[in-house]
């Protein structure tokens, strides 16, 4: 890459925006599809390594592994009182239902 940079020191108290904006304008566009490319082969080097780490490194330590293993052991309290009347309740309503239908009579049928 050739830059064809040239740069203007007749009057260094002064410094020249405009030159210097078009210097690196210059720079800019002999860079900018490279560093694109750059950037583009780091972020797939880096997604790839992200990527294998979290298929292949997934292991636990054995305190991880035995704390999973704890919090899934724990038994359940079967608590048989309140089953017991959420089930009378259940059969009461079942009977309730069952005892408020009333077939209504059929208009048509001649009785």
């Amino acid at each position: 890459m050739k830059f064809d940079i040239k740069f203007n020191f007749k009057n260094t108290t002064k410094i020249d925006t405009k030159h210097i904006a078009e210097v690196a304008s210059r720079v800019w566009q002999k860079m900018h599809m490279p560093l694109f490319f750059i950037v583009l082969i780091a972020a797939i080097i880096i997604g790839g390594y992200i990527w294998e780490q979290s298929i292949y490194s997934g292991g636990w330590s054995k305190e991880k592994k035995q704390e999973y293993l704890d919090t899934k052991n724990k038994e359940v309290i079967f608590q048989e009182k309140d089953f017991q009347k959420v089930f009378d309740d259940i059969t009461l309503r079942k009977e309730k239902s069952a005892k408020a239908y009333q077939p209504v009579k059929d208009i048509f049928k001649p009785y």
